[in-house]
């Protein structure tokens, strides 16, 4: 199987843009910059949960295990 250069993976990339966002926000960033909800039961796709550090955690995990499910799809050997 063929290995997708870094710069060419757009998976790779939003991975490092979630990384890059937990360290800013692990780092002191301020969150009061980030509009959330204040209860999670009023977070919906324009409203960000209050827990939005451990979602983006969640979130580079599942990338992180999911990301080659479809390389070999994306990369057949005989090409």
């Amino acid at each position: 199987m063929r290995a997708r250069p870094k710069e060419a993976d757009p998976d790779l990339q939003l991975l490092d843009n979630t990384t890059a966002l937990i360290q800013l926000l692990e780092a002191g960033g301020r969150m009061a910059q980030v509009l959330t909800a204040t209860d999670p039961a009023d977070e919906d796709p324009f409203l960000l949960g209050p827990d939005l550090l451990d979602q983006l955690k969640l979130k580079g995990q599942i990338m992180r295990r999911h990301r080659l499910d479809a390389e070999e799809f994306l990369f057949p050997p005989h090409k």
